[in-house]
């Protein structure tokens, strides 16, 4: 559950874009999702994608190695530098800011390039 609180003090925060799936994974092996519970907007925060970037993961991990990468979490997550993910842009990928009502339920793959933002507006985000 996520639950991020309007503030007028908080800095933006950096970009952490990343996938939820090891580069040895090949396929759909994952889905991931939210259940929005308040109104989120263009500037309310939330989730960000690389729209298209899951069909390009596999040739990604052909192009560039990650062996031996540090992440803070399980094998399951890798990180990607500013260079990775224009590599993704002169793909062809857009960084689109996911934009949804109450009670909408989104879903992506977990190969798709993504990431959070902290809201610019003062309504509340609530996700599960």
């Amino acid at each position: 559950m996520s639950l991020t609180l309007p503030s007028s003090t908080r800095a933006p925060g950096q970009p952490w874009p990343h996938i939820d799936q090891s580069p040895h994974r090949t396929g759909l092996q994952c889905v991931q999702g939210i259940l929005n519970f308040a109104p989120n907007g263009p500037e309310d925060g939330g989730l960000v994608v690389m729209k298209g970037s899951h069909a390009l993961c596999e040739e990604f991990f052909r192009a560039h190695d990650v062996t031996g990468r540090k992440t803070w979490g399980p094998d399951d997550w890798i990180g990607f530098e500013e260079s990775e993910t224009q590599w993704f842009e002169e793909k062809g990928c857009k960084v689109m800011k996911v934009c949804a009502e109450p009670g909408d339920l989104i879903l992506w793959d977990s190969r798709t390039v993504h990431y959070n933002v902290r809201p610019r507006s003062q309504n509340l985000l609530a996700l599960i």
